[in-house]
């Protein structure tokens, strides 16, 4: 269905949290509908737990949302947010078969009665704001959609409210917005299956943005300064510009990247001949036969900060920055982000801009809509580098962007940690184990650690069709204090709980810290 022009996702999740219903899905994975590749060894302990990070979405949604996930939330992981500050829908719809290994759209869309229920609980969510705006002193007058708007159960009116504050003046836009985490030719069935409106570019812009060549381009297209290096054709313009990167430019390390993939995926770094060889040997086995092959070559630089950009692009071309945050990372790959990013105003300006002229770039060449992130690092030397890769798409950062709103004015750091243990771990008793260490946030007290997802805590590892032999997780925590030293504080006292939840002298724990990340991961976190 079409956009309606005066939709703003960033109004709906700040000053105006009353407007609209928001549908949530966290289909986290689309590159490999965008960009289909070998997949390589698939670890499907690691798929099952990357599958569950959809209930980050909880930090974004509001009780008129509806949230589709594969499995019902822990309810006492529901109640601790409750506790906390934040929202839950009253709607939360689980597809048929959610144990399937299949990512979650795919679910959706093979359940019937799912699709009727959708379609049917966004008629009714939007009758029911309707009726609840009325009834808070509205006039009820409904005005018509404007021309082009939608219709049926994604039907957009406005009513007049009455009473004080941004959420209550004027004109409220009443409608139905379907929100995934990136848009794919799936996503796009969904909606017109179900008659909602998507919040996002077509599927095929989707994936246009989605190119770490193209995000190079795009930069220089607009005359900001890039990463040396170029886009090479071949193993020997690799290996050329690797010498001269190494020998004229003096960069003691390289990365090579493949236009696409995620967390970490398709980056390759090369600090000798040797391991550029192996790496060259490696690239010319999957590439044999593509015409179409390419490569970035770039010196790796040493950075004084890795800032993330979150970016909204309306449907009418506005582009602003909503959310600015430091990673931090072990190599390619994301464990944290610091907020807010303690820049100096300068660099926040600059950063701003920069942010502004990419979105309305995208807009404008490409027709791209919704949300976008954009890495970008800062040098031992003090040089914005802007871009280093965008996103078109959510990134799992970006469901942290208004924690702060439901928090206050705090410093926020948030980690995840892997987990391998012998028995299985549950948000209750674990967040009860929390608490008892002084470690637990507490509202009052405004600080302490938020175990923000539950189904990532444990899957049971099987080995064949046998009983399972241990436990794999992801405990992602959010650590909030008033000042940098209360966070890093409770930091050290996190990391020696989690360490004394998996023991430290357990042959598991030990396996779980020298394991590096799965190549095939889609636990992409960063921007």
């Amino acid at each position: 269905m079409q956009m309606d022009e005066r939709f703003d996702l960033i109004r709906c999740l700040t000053t105006h949290k009353r407007e609209h219903v928001l549908i949530w899905l966290l289909n986290i994975g689309a590159e490999k509908y965008w960009h289909p590749v070998h997949a390589g060894v698939i670890d499907r302990t690691e798929d099952r737990i990357v599958a569950r990070v959809e209930e980050m979405n909880l930090l974004l949604c509001r009780e008129q949302d509806i949230l589709i996930v594969r499995e019902r939330p822990d309810e006492a992981y529901l109640a601790k947010l409750r506790e906390w500050g934040f929202e839950v829908p009253r709607r939360i719809l689980v597809p048929f078969g959610a144990d399937a290994p299949l990512p979650i759209s795919e679910l959706v869309l093979q359940d019937e009665e799912l699709k009727r229920e959708l379609a049917a609980a966004a008629a009714e969510a939007a009758a029911e704001v309707k009726a609840k705006m009325k009834s808070a002193g509205g006039s009820g007058r409904t005005e018509s959609a404007p021309a082009g708007g939608r219709a049926g159960a994604s039907a957009v009116g406005t009513i007049k409210a009455g009473g004080g504050g941004p959420e209550d003046a004027g004109l409220h836009p009443v409608g139905v917005y379907f929100v995934p985490y990136a848009v794919t030719r799936l996503e796009e069935r969904i909606a017109e299956e179900c008659r909602l409106t998507l919040v996002g570019a077509p599927a095929a812009v989707s994936a246009a943005v989605n190119d770490k060549i193209g995000s190079r381009r795009i930069a220089q297209s607009l005359g900001l300064p890039v990463s040396q290096g170029r886009v090479c054709l071949s193993a020997a313009e690799i290996r050329d510009e690797y010498e001269r990167l190494t020998e004229r430019e003096r960069f003691a390390t390289v990365i090579v990247k493949e236009p696409h993939g995620a967390s970490g995926k398709g980056l390759y770094k090369v600090d000798s001949p040797e391991k550029l060889g192996l790496l060259l040997s490696r690239l010319a086995r999957f590439s044999r036969g593509r015409e179409d092959a390419q490569w970035l070559v770039e010196g790796w630089y040493r950075a004084q900060a890795d800032i993330s950009l979150q970016l909204y692009v309306s449907p009418q071309g506005e582009a602003r920055v909503f959310s600015i945050k430091r990673q931090v990372l072990r190599d390619t790959v994301y464990i944290g982000s610091r907020v807010p990013a303690e820049l100096d105003e300068s660099a926040l300006s600059a950063y701003r801009k920069y942010g502004e002229l990419i979105g309305r770039h995208l807009y404008e060449e490409y027709g791209y809509t919704g949300v976008a992130g954009i890495d970008s690092i800062i040098t031992e030397e003090g040089t914005i580098l802007p871009v280093i890769e965008i996103n078109g798409r959510f990134t799992l950062s970006t469901y942290l962007s208004f924690v702060g709103d439901v928090l206050g004015e705090v410093k926020l750091y948030a980690r995840y940690f892997k987990l391998l243990t012998r028995s299985p771990h549950d948000y209750a008793r674990l967040c009860a184990a929390m608490e008892h260490e002084g470690l637990l946030y507490d509202r009052e007290r405004g600080e302490g650690v938020l175990v923000y997802t539950s189904g990532t805590l444990s899957l049971p590892v099987a080995e064949g069709d046998g009983p399972a032999t241990a436990y794999a997780g992801r405990l992602f925590t959010l650590t909030a204090a008033r000042d940098w030293s209360g966070v890093d504080a409770l930091s050290a006292r996190l990391e020696a709980f989690v360490n004394r939840l998996c023991s430290s002298s357990s042959p598991l724990q030990q396996e779980a810290r020298e394991t590096p990340e799965p190549e095939t991961s889609d636990l992409e976190l960063n921007n």
